[in-house]
């Protein structure tokens, strides 16, 4: 090099002066993909690391529309639920129940979700977001309004546009400010009216993920391998406990009553309420419909109103005239 260098340096300025400098070789992203994908036999990358590539490189082609599920597919709650043990108990199982179609609540369930939507009136109209952990210090037996639970914590929605690109998306998910979830819009125009926002379905963090790395990311709880095929696992299910057997809320379920109290109720009832006198009812007998399993949990079914007052015998704070029809019934059996 020392000693060409009087003869090579000139001419290398003087093809620089004439032709311009040298440019390279520069590659785009399609190209640095078949770069990647033909080369792959002689380099050291294997198949994961490949799809990796490739995935990260389509981000910016790539959007929300293209990975979100739908709206249809996404468990919610009506803001004026109540959430008492029944609908405890539906957010516990969707968790891990897979999608069916919850007829109480006209709703489906898609596992794997621990922020649950929650909306005003039709499903769209998404109001709030619900985090499974907000109801660590709710009884059921409470029957708190969930209106009430999501004016105290006050979740903010993040509401994106179809359009928006993976490669956005990811950047929002990563700064945190919003959360790891948003609900995707699209903008609906009829006519000459002004044009209204519809939500049609939601993103999160996990969807950008799969799609960078080319492959379903499936944890133990999760029934399809795909949001948008619906395609199920072939692996055998965890077993899905009762809720209702750990909350104490079984059929079978014995009401241990002391025996003080026992010889107090039926001295209140024997002198005091006449379809229970001793004219009319034995001693024996009473003792033995005060010793019965008085309290059973009763499903309800797909078109009745748990709010409805005219299902319910009892309720608490209230008075009851048909203790007197009850009573002459039981005598009658």
């Amino acid at each position: 090099m020392g000693i060409c260098a009087p003869l090579a340096w000139p001419t290398s300025k003087l093809l620089d002066y004439f032709l311009g400098e040298e440019i390279g070789t520069h590659y785009n992203r399609e190209r640095l993909k078949e770069l990647v994908r033909v080369t792959k036999h002689v380099n050291d990358l294997d198949k994961e690391e490949v799809n990796i590539i490739s995935g990260a490189l389509d981000l910016r082609k790539k959007t929300v529309n293209d990975v979100m599920t739908k709206l249809e597919d996404v468990f919610m709650l009506p803001i004026n639920s109540i959430l008492d043990f029944e609908t405890m108990s539906d957010i516990v199982k969707s968790v891990g129940s897979g999608a069916h179609q919850d007829h109480r609540l006209n709703v489906r369930l898609l596992a794997g979700y621990s922020r649950i939507p929650v909306y005003e009136g039709n499903r769209s109209n998404i109001v709030t977001v619900l985090f499974t952990k907000d109801l660590a210090f709710v009884d059921p037996d409470d029957n708190t309004a969930l209106r009430t639970l999501c004016k105290y914590y006050q979740n903010p929605c993040n509401f994106v546009f179809e359009d928006v690109t993976l490669d956005v998306m990811l950047k929002q998910f990563k700064e945190g400010h919003k959360g790891h979830m948003a609900f995707v819009q699209r903008i609906k125009r009829e006519g000459d009216s002004d044009p209204v926002y519809e939500t049609i379905g939601l993103v999160t963090l996990e969807d950008v993920i799969e799609e960078m790395i080319q492959a379903e990311i499936v944890d133990e709880t999760d029934v399809y391998t795909d949001n948008r095929t619906r395609k199920r696992l072939t692996r055998p299910l965890n077993k899905l406990h009762n809720v209702a057997e750990f909350a104490g809320h079984h059929q079978h379920q014995r009401v241990h009553v002391s025996p003080q109290l026992t010889l107090a109720t039926f001295q209140f009832l024997n002198t005091s309420v006449d379809p229970f006198r001793s004219d009319l009812i034995s001693e024996t007998v009473l003792r033995r419909l005060l010793k019965q399993d008085v309290m059973q949990h009763i499903k309800l079914k797909g078109d009745e109103d748990k709010n409805d007052p005219k299902i319910y015998v009892f309720q608490e704070g209230k008075p009851v005239r048909v203790i007197g029809t009850i009573v002459q019934m039981m005598i009658d059996e």
